[in-house]
């Protein structure tokens, strides 16, 4: 069965730094290897990597938070507005516990703005107040996927407000999350 996908639109200072305790923690349930970046810089990952399909998995690195639920710093692969493979961050949260028979829906948070700059991107600072808004979601089992957009927080330029590319770094992570949080 298939998740449904919500797509609502939406909007960081302070880097968080990611502990993985284990690959299996970071995996969670994913179906191909995924690059597990413990403590060292998540979004230099995004320099080098194999190609892949839109929505497949660079990295991963698991955030510690005072969050009850799983948070996950993610590269995923999408396609810029030259059509090119390119890296993208963004974060995904996952509910505790076993998901519902069917699964989990996942909800896809579009930001708005936070600056063009590497450091504005919303996956360095997941416990930012931006994230208030996850709680009611969370309550309701629901995945919740935020990208940071091409080229915020990873290489090249940001394009910002063009809609063609933040519709797909939206639409790749819900493709992310489902590798991931299955």
């Amino acid at each position: 069965v298939a998740p449904r996908v919500l797509v609502p639109a939406a909007c960081g200072e302070n880097d968080v730094n990611g502990d993985a305790e284990s690959p299996e923690e970071a995996e969670l349930g994913a179906t191909a290897p995924v690059q597990v970046a413990p403590d060292d810089d998540l979004y230099a990952h995004a320099e080098d990597f194999e190609p892949g399909e839109p929505g497949d998995v660079i990295a991963v690195q698991p955030v510690d938070t005072d969050s009850d639920a799983t948070v996950l710093r993610v590269l995923y692969h999408s396609e810029s507005l030259e059509g090119e493979d390119i890296a993208v961050s963004g974060t995904i949260i996952v509910p505790e516990g076993e998901p519902p028979t069917g699964g989990r829906d996942v909800l896809s948070w579009a930001h708005g703005t936070t600056g063009i700059a590497d450091q504005c991107a919303p996956s360095r600072n997941p416990g930012g107040a931006e994230f208030g808004i996850i709680d009611e979601f969370l309550e309701r089992d629901m995945v919740f996927a935020a990208t940071d957009y091409e080229g915020l927080g990873t290489p090249g330029v940001h394009p910002y407000v063009v809609g063609e590319s933040e519709g797909r770094g939206a639409l790749d992570l819900v493709r992310a999350a489902i590798h991931l949080a299955h």
